[in-house]
């Protein structure tokens, strides 16, 4: 597996993370997307696996794409190569858990977002800002409308709106400074599975 993406397993196989290895700041580049692309289809055909997390080395998840990577005339390459890191997350067969500490902005939200749960620390800060860059979140803008409904997210996507997770609907669960892997397993931390065209019941 590439250095970018490491792979860890414990209890026997059964909890599988995946951590992103770029520092600084786990940016997402299209070398990080494809280690993420290579690791994803091993672990589908892993059996036993019942919980996948997915989290950043450092401070940080991930702060955005890397800029240089979204020129005009990478995007055919960077978009496709993107959305084939997405689908397979929001498709794994085992359920899945974004573990988000510091910045998580733009594409690692994105990736955070495909993920049934985001389990977070107080002090993580989530948000867009592709929109400073006359640029647009596809991803964000088909799946935060399921967590945080319509109006929310578009105020995130063409506003820049940080976005107050723990008070609607994101973040499943959270803690202080650190986040309580056991303790979420425990109580059971997902509300329920967030499919694609599918709207949790949380709203507020």
């Amino acid at each position: 597996m590439s250095g970018l993406v490491r792979s860890q397993a414990s209890r026997d196989g059964a909890w599988q993370r995946l951590q992103l290895h770029a520092p600084p700041g786990n940016l997402l580049s299209l070398d990080l997307i494809r280690a993420l692309g290579k690791a994803l289809p091993d672990l589908e055909s892993t059996p036993g696996i019942k919980w996948l997390n997915i989290e950043g080395a450092g401070e940080d998840f991930s702060f955005r794409a890397k800029i240089q990577e979204h020129e005009p005339g990478l995007m055919a390459t960077v978009l496709p190569e993107t959305h084939r890191v997405i689908r397979p997350v929001l498709e794994f067969p085992a359920p899945t858990a974004a573990l988000v500490t510091g910045r998580c902005l733009g594409g690692g939200f994105e990736l955070a977002l495909a993920c049934d749960d985001i389990l977070a620390t107080d002090a993580a800060m989530f948000g867009l800002p592709e929109i400073r860059l006359a640029a647009f979140p596809p991803v964000a803008a088909a799946l935060l409308p399921l967590r945080v409904g319509a109006s929310r997210a578009t105020r995130a996507v063409v506003r820049d709106v940080s976005i107050a997770a723990f008070r609607r609907g994101v973040v499943a669960r959270r803690g202080g400074g650190a986040i309580d892997l056991a303790g979420a397993g425990r109580a059971g931390a997902r509300p329920g599975r967030v499919r694609l065209f599918e709207r949790p019941a949380q709203d507020a």
